[in-house]
């Protein structure tokens, strides 16, 4: 179980809302495929005071390409002014598929692949420059 975390008050405060579902569905299946495992289902919650039919139209749709792109189904499922997401992916393995660590040995080595983008944890770096670059009228586009 994930959340987006600060990524989600970058979405808020940008009007950016279509693609935060497709990071939170990411968030969690990342976590299951680590450990060697098949994403199935996707179990999402949005939490709100007032609904907002326009932006939750958007995270939905994020939600539902992030379930499309990570080939798991979408199980389903408040505050003032803004929201809360987390969600669940549940996958399966045959056990002697786990990724667990216990057959990583010295000389092995370590893939790195490109990021396409800033992703979940990098989010609260990015809006801390944002504010700082602000501050000091110095506005870059970095991402």
């Amino acid at each position: 179980m994930d959340g987006v975390g600060t990524k989600l008050m970058l979405a808020l405060e940008t009007g950016i809302l279509d693609t935060i579902g497709i990071d939170l569905v990411a968030m969690s299946v990342n976590n299951v495929v680590t450990s060697g495992t098949k994403p199935l289902g996707f179990l999402d919650y949005n939490s709100t005071g007032h609904l907002d039919v326009d932006v939750a139209e958007k995270v939905i749709k994020g939600i539902v390409d992030g379930c499309k792109q990570s080939d798991c189904a979408l199980l389903g499922g408040e505050r003032e002014g803004d929201f809360d997401l987390c969600g669940c992916a549940v996958g399966i393995a045959k056990k002697d598929s786990i990724i667990d660590g216990k057959n990583i040995i010295a000389g092995d080595i370590l893939i790195g692949l490109p990021s396409s983008g800033a992703h979940s944890n990098d989010f609260s770096l990015v809006r801390r420059l944002v504010l700082v670059l602000t501050m000091s009228n110095q506005i870059y586009q970095f991402c």
